[in-house]
């Protein structure tokens, strides 16, 4: 059994890789194998959560996900193939692709966001409903204002 001082005393990046690690392999995981995507793995399902419903560009997308053009249109492709999403040239630019969710793909987020918040609720009744309100408060504080000094 490990005591609970000692896991607190591991570094903050093994703190995250273990909570990044418990939401892949719980609710991501689960929604891969609900929809029977053999290819794909819990990063694709990021890029597919990142579409609004009224679409974007593939760079807008990108740059939402903090991924290169490229890096993000490889997903897109992969994502397109599935039937996950869809792309078109957007009639006042042709030069742009519009990304936008296809009936599948939006049932997919719809199941992403459902696995996710019942993920929130089994942390929340680990460590109990305030003490995860407040971790959920921080967190939003820490993620929206980096620290210029950094």
């Amino acid at each position: 059994m490990i005591v609970v001082n000692q896991v607190a005393d591991r570094p903050l990046p093994d703190l995250l890789a273990g909570l990044f690690d418990q939401i892949r392999e719980q609710p991501l995981r689960q929604v891969l194998e609900s929809h029977g995507l053999d290819g794909l793995r819990p990063s694709h399902l990021r890029v597919v959560a990142g579409v609004d419903e009224s679409g974007l560009s593939i760079t807008e997308l990108a740059q939402r996900l903090g991924m290169t053009k490229q890096g993000c249109g490889q997903f897109v492709a992969a994502l397109t193939g599935s039937g996950h999403l869809e792309v078109a040239t957007d009639p006042a630019d042709r030069r742009v692709r519009t990304v936008s969710l296809t009936r599948r793909g939006r049932a997919l987020v719809a199941e992403i966001h459902q696995r996710l918040s019942a993920f929130e609720d089994q942390l929340a009744r680990r460590i109990g409903p305030d003490r995860y309100a407040s971790f959920r408060a921080d967190l939003a504080a820490l993620s929206s204002a980096p620290d210029s000094d950094v």
